[in-house]
């Protein structure tokens, strides 16, 4: 393989990564596995990026890089799998790990496949509540005990953990884990982000234990910065019977289960639904 071509390869990435790039031409296309199998076994984290941001873009290709991804492991082991493995289980809950079950790792992923596979049933079923909190709650712990350099490629079980904490547990159970839904919170404050969703995150997880004032100045704020590029373009007729079944029909109390199992936490919404929103949380008519 001649040298142009791993620079080309490793600019490639480089421009993808750091978003000057999105249709690659050159490291993504079928043929080229033995580009990507050299640009992977010398420059490994810059390659998961480059494919968890092409499959940002390109999420048909899903099913074929995470197989080839397997084959990479058994040809060359990855040194980080974990990072390859949190790529595989944004797309899959029943991804089949790469990690080695005696890796420190492990039990993270465990709990993060746990956690996808729970959030769903969550919505839907009463009865099952108390198992799911109990897995929100070691997956909370869990994260706690990483270190900050693994709590960055980790972050994504803060949230999980999170948001499964607060459907599944009762109102007794936030009040008394209140310290613990405010480190996490915290944590997820500090992260840098492009776009508004994990502060919408928040600002729904302030309201379902019972923090309006906080969550009115955090709408406020991101109102008043625009949210408008971080939002799709639904028309407001479309999303005022969402606005009323998510915030209204609940209304009475924002600590019910119902209210907080109606939340869109990661669904998309329009800047004026959350306009609507500002108005209900400051006890106006939508």
């Amino acid at each position: 393989m001649n040298d142009q071509r791993i620079i080309d390869g490793l600019s490639e990435l480089i421009n993808t990564v750091a978003g000057l790039q999105y249709e690659t031409n050159l490291v993504f296309r079928p043929e080229e596995y033995q580009l990507r199998k050299k640009l992977c076994s010398e420059n490994e984290r810059l390659f998961i990026d480059a494919v968890a941001i092409h499959l940002l873009h390109f999420e048909e290709n899903h099913e074929h890089l995470i197989h080839e991804l397997r084959h990479m492991n058994e040809e060359l082991g990855w040194k980080e799998p974990w990072l390859v493995d949190l790529l595989a289980l944004e797309h899959s809950n029943d991804h089949l790990l790469f990690t080695n079950q005696n890796h420190w790792s492990h039990d993270y992923l465990i709990s993060i496949r746990d956690l996808m596979k729970i959030l769903d049933s969550l919505r839907l079923s009463e009865e099952k509540d108390d198992m799911h909190f109990a897995i929100a709650n070691k997956s909370l712990s869990l994260f706690n005990s990483l270190d900050e350099k693994a709590k960055e490629d980790f972050s994504s079980l803060c949230i999980l953990s999170l948001q499964a904490f607060v459907l599944s547990a009762t109102h007794v159970s936030l009040t008394q884990n209140r310290s613990k839904i405010d480190t996490a919170l915290e944590y997820i404050l500090e992260q840098p982000t492009m776009g508004v969703g994990n502060l919408l995150f928040v600002l729904q997880v302030l309201v379902a234990t019972k923090r309006e004032e906080e969550a009115i100045q955090l709408l406020d704020t991101l109102l008043e910065h625009g949210i408008r590029p971080f939002t799709p373009e639904v028309p407001y007729a479309e999303t005022i019977s969402s606005l009323v079944k998510e915030w209204v029909d609940e209304k009475e109390d924002w600590t019910k289960k119902n209210f907080r199992k109606e939340l869109p936490w990661f669904s998309s919404r329009s800047e004026e639904y959350w306009y609507g929103v500002q108005k209900i949380l400051k006890g106006g008519s939508y």
